[in-house]
């Protein structure tokens, strides 16, 4: 178990500090968790990370490595490789408070980046579509006043304005249909998420917070992903997870009607735009 002290306020002296203790006793991972937080402090995030690393390394059973690899990661963007790292940690410190709210938070960010993206994408065709119209309308615009400049092809003038203008009534049908399109596309995308945050609670394992494959109800009567609970066992921990109060007894018992639950859930989600 590693020492902690608080952390001077001038982060650049700090950071200093911990270099030179680095290099006195490189072996001690505390001084690169430190200064993992001090680069943090001052927006060195990619040599954050590398410290944060070099920690991990040097104990992988130190939960400090992985809160300052995660924050880090999160900070570069990094939110899916963020959520990884906590989870990596979660099994060297399940109850670690530091770890659970930064999963919590770095899954809502990474959830919102998805979702804008995709948001985005549908805003870059729509956006497309309309450049596209507006171009065929300059074009029209344009044979029409080159055709009333040359009367004597009055007959080819007529054929071209019907054709385009027959044109420009398809692309605003195409145009119609699109927005259309996109309005239902975002009303599904409103419902899909309405639903996940309804069910998520549900569906999550309150060891991993992932959605769980194989779910087991255990003598707590809380329903946990199997793997989690017995890799909990196997530590030699005999308390709930969730209340920490002795269990009577190991077995697990599998949720039939919650993981056909979450199956279901899963072909809506692939289903959702």
């Amino acid at each position: 178990m590693h020492a902690c002290v608080p952390l001077p306020k001038k982060y650049l002296e700090a950071s200093r500090k911990f270099t030179k203790a680095a290099k006195k006793n490189p072996s001690d991972p505390t001084n690169f968790s430190y200064r993992a937080q001090c680069r943090i402090e001052r927006g060195k995030f990619p040599e954050a990370l590398e410290d944060a690393e070099r920690c991990i390394e040097l104990d992988p059973a130190f939960v400090m490595g992985y809160v300052c690899k995660g924050n880090a990661l999160s900070l570069l963007g990094a939110y899916e490789d963020a959520v990884s790292t906590l989870i990596d940690g979660l099994k060297h410190g399940p109850g670690n408070p530091e770890i659970l709210d930064g999963l919590k938070r770095y899954s809502a960010h990474l959830k919102m980046a998805k979702s804008n993206s995709n948001d985005d994408v549908r805003a870059e065709n729509l956006r497309k579509h309309e450049r596209d119209i507006e171009h065929l309308r300059n074009e029209l615009q344009k044979s029409k006043i080159e055709a009333s400049e040359e009367r004597s092809s009055q007959r080819d003038y007529e054929y071209v304005v019907e054709q385009l203008t027959l044109q420009n009534d398809l692309l605003d049908q195409e145009l119609q249909t699109a927005n259309q399109r996109t309005g239902n596309l975002e009303r599904q995308l409103e419902e899909h998420n309405a639903l996940f945050q309804q069910l998520q609670p549900h569906f999550t394992c309150p060891i991993s917070q992932d959605v769980m494959d194989e779910p087991v109800i255990a003598a707590d009567g809380h329903t946990y992903e199997a793997e989690m609970i017995k890799d909990w066992f196997r530590r030699g921990r005999t308390t709930s997870p969730m209340t920490n109060e002795q269990l009577e007894h190991r077995e697990l018992i599998p949720n039939h009607a919650l993981r056909s639950a979450i199956e279901k859930w899963r072909q809506l989600q692939n289903m959702a735009p």
